[in-house]
This record gives C-alpha cells, sequence and structure tokens, in this order.
C-alpha cells in the first residue's frame, strides 16, 4: 500500500512540474515576443485577457510589431535538441518548442481580431468619403494599421509553420516515444482551436486519422480528441458556458465544422471500430465522437450496417465502460421516431402514452439484438437489459421512464 501511495505521488507530482514547465515556456514566449527588442508595443497591449484594449483596437497605435525573429531564433535552438537519442531530453525539447508556439498562436489570434476590427472600420470609413475625394485621415490611418497588422501576422505564422510544423512536427510525432506522439498530436488539436483558419483543413486533420492507429492507447485517445475537440467548443460556445482559463483568445468563433467533412468521411470506419477498442478510455472518446456525428449530419449518408450494429451494440455490452453504454444507448435513442422530440420537458404534464412509445421502442430494439439470429430462448442473455436501465437512470432527460409504471404498463398491454 505504501509503494503505491508513494507511487500516486510521484505521478501527481510529475504532472505539476509538465504544468509549470509548460507554462514556463509559453510565458518566455509571450514576453519575447511583446518585450523582445525587435517590439514596439509593451506587453500590456497585447494582452490576452485585455477586452477593453480590443474594444479601442481602432485607437491603437497605428503601427504593431512583435519580435517574431527573436522567437523563432529561441524555438529553433530548442528544436536542435529535439532528435537527440535520449527521450526524456527529446520529449523536454519537444514539449518547450511546442508551448512557445501555443503562445505565438494565441498572440497572432490576437492581431486577427484586431484586423478584423480594422477592416471593418476601415471599410466604414470608405464608404462615408465623398467621390472623387480622397481618403481622410482616420482611413489613411486604418489603411496603415492594416497593413502593420496583416504582416505582423503573417510573421507569426511563418514562426509556426517553419520551424514547427515543418522542423518540429512532422519529425516528432512518429517519435519512437509515446509521450512524445502524444504531445504532438494534443499541440496540433489545440493549434485547430487557436487558428482554425490554417489547422482545421485537411492538410492537418489527415494526422489525427493516421494516428488513430497508433499502438499506444494514449496517442490513439490524443488522435480521436483532436476531432472532437471542435465539436465541442463549438457546442459550449453554443450553449454560452464560460470559457477555462488560458482558452480567451481561442478563435471558436471561426470554427467550420464542416471542414471535418472529408476527414470524417475517409476515417469513419476506424472510428466506429474504435468503439471496441481493447482499452476503456478509447472507447470513451470514440463513442463521443461518434455521438457528435450523428448529431451534426456527419452520418445522414452511411449505409454500411456493420457500422451502425456495431456501435449500437455497445449498450448491451456488458464488457464496455458504463460511459460508452450511456452514449451508446443515446446513439440508438437518436435514431428511434418515437425520441424525435427529446426527452421528457418538466414544464409539461407528463405524456403516458408518448412515454409508452419510448419504452416500447427501446425494448424492441433490445429484443431484436437479443434474439437475432438462430439464438435458442434459453440462451438469450436477458440480463444486459439491466445495462439500459443504468443508462437511462443516467440519462437526466429519460430518467423517468424507469420509474413511470403506468406508462410500462401500458407499453406491455
Amino acid at each position: 500500500v505504501d509503494g503505491e501511495e508513494s507511487k500516486k505521488h510521484a505521478s501527481a507530482g510529475a504532472v505539476e512540474y509538465r504544468r509549470v514547465y509548460r507554462e514556463f515556456w509559453y510565458a518566455l514566449g509571450h514576453v519575447a515576443l511583446t518585450d523582445g527588442g525587435m517590439a514596439t508595443t509593451g506587453a500590456s497591449e497585447f494582452e490576452s485577457r485585455s477586452r477593453a484594449g480590443n474594444a479601442k483596437a481602432g485607437k491603437d497605435s497605428p503601427i504593431v510589431r512583435l519580435d517574431a525573429e527573436l522567437v523563432k531564433s529561441i524555438i529553433l535552438r530548442i528544436i536542435e535538441l529535439s532528435p537527440v537519442g535520449q527521450p526524456d531530453v527529446r520529449a523536454a525539447a519537444t514539449l518547450a518548442a511546442l508551448s512557445m508556439s501555443h503562445a505565438v498562436l494565441d498572440q497572432s489570434a490576437i492581431l486577427v481580431k484586431k484586423l478584423d476590427v480594422a477592416s471593418r472600420q476601415y471599410a466604414a470609413a470608405s464608404k462615408s468619403k465623398s467621390p472623387g475625394k480622397k481618403e481622410g485621415a482616420k482611413a489613411e490611418a486604418l489603411k496603415v494599421r492594416m497593413e502593420s497588422l496583416k504582416r505582423s501576422v503573417e510573421d507569426l505564422e511563418e514562426v509556426v509553420l517553419g520551424p514547427v510544423v515543418q522542423g518540429l512536427f512532422v519529425h516528432r510525432y512518429r517519435d519512437s516515444n509515446e509521450h512524445v506522439r502524444t504531445m504532438c498530436i494534443e499541440s496540433l488539436s489545440r493549434f485547430s482551436l487557436q487558428r482554425p483558419d490554417i489547422f482545421l483543413t485537411d492538410k492537418y486533420l489527415k494526422y489525427f486519422g493516421w494516428m488513430m492507429h497508433d499502438k499506444n492507447p494514449r496517442v490513439r485517445c490524443a488522435a480521436f480528441e483532436g476531432l472532437l475537440r471542435p465539436f465541442k467548443a463549438v457546442h459550449n460556445t453554443a450553449e454560452g458556458k464560460a470559457r477555462e482559463v488560458g482558452d480567451e483568445n481561442l478563435m471558436i468563433e471561426k470554427i467550420d465544422l464542416s471542414a471535418l467533412e472529408h476527414v470524417v468521411g475517409k476515417f469513419l470506419p476506424r472510428i466506429a471500430d474504435a468503439v471496441m477498442d481493447p482499452v476503456g478510455q478509447v472507447q470513451e472518446v470514440a463513442m463521443s465522437l461518434m455521438l457528435v456525428l450523428l448529431k451534426g449530419g456527419f452520418l445522414d449518408e452511411v449505409s454500411e450496417d456493420k457500422l451502425w450494429d456495431q456501435t449500437n451494440q455497445r449498450c448491451l455490452a456488458e464488457d464496455a465502460p458504463a460511459t460508452v453504454q450511456k452514449d451508446a444507448l443515446y446513439f440508438i435513442l437518436d435514431q428511434l421516431e418515437a425520441f424525435d422530440d427529446g426527452g421528457e420537458n418538466e414544464k409539461a404534464a407528463p405524456n403516458e402514452r408518448k412515454r409508452a412509445q419510448q419504452l416500447d421502442a427501446i425494448a424492441s430494439y433490445a429484443a431484436h439484438t437479443l434474439t437475432n439470429g438462430p439464438v435458442p430462448i434459453d440462451k438469450i442473455n436477458v440480463k444486459v437489459s439491466d445495462l439500459l436501465v443504468k443508462s437511462l437512470r443516467e440519462m437526466p432527460e429519460h430518467r423517468g421512464l424507469v420509474t413511470d409504471w403506468g406508462a410500462m404498463l401500458r407499453a406491455i398491454k
């Protein structure tokens, strides 16, 4: 027992160390950009949480310059350590360079938003000028600012797309060490939220598809999570959920989920197979991804019975984690006509007939699945139907079904 406790403490210490290490390099990247010798603006103007500064973008100094060369130089020096034979050194160098690249992309996102504001202001100022007359001082200042912002954004993009992506990522995502591969895929996932206009494209999404076949479950998890995160981000924003600390500059408003159609179509069989992965954590992420794909209309044209069946049947799989069983049942309910209107409306009177139809639909599915094929009556595994009841109890909108005795009697009749 003492040995197990020591391992837990050591593991917790390692996680905390990596967090501090990551934050150090992120902070270094931020400071180097905003306070470096070539920067014309102090860090305060580019503070990621300064909403007031963003609101007054039109009144900022027209010239914007960040010290991209200093950051690029530091990153290149770090990357020189990434091919060494010692895995710990490779991991440390990779994490440092990737953390700095996240700082660079956050700053580029801030500038892109400033550029959008300046572009709108310039368009309005240009419309207000009289025909045949030169642009006013405000329009000229905005034009200069737009050009400065564009150059700064391009400089920052070049730092990430050149040294980091081509010099580090394309080599280390196939590293022999699973921790290095995992951090590469996790960073690419964050890239896709920081600058979806660049990274939420087939050119980069394909890496998630390739790494779904990795031999290590942590890497597979990171790959499936990479495709899942844009859906989660868009959903959470639509629900009005507050962003986590450090996510203030993610460009979620620019995420176009239709950009994932091609990669989803290409790797869908692998995603569906992963709901039966030997590792439960991989199953959970893959099932969550299948569920959001169904709700997002990505499976509307899929007619392969095997894909549907193996996903549906995870709700009755005794070896599946409880989360997988529940999400698989959600997956089924979304296909049943009786659940087209969603769950029970708490503000309305209970509709016994509707609930009876829903219970009948679930029971019919279970009966069909358990008796499909030449199965003797005494061999029907009836007890797995308990898994459906447990899953329903975990669904806030459907848990009332398992205690609605009137609806149950009505369904039986």
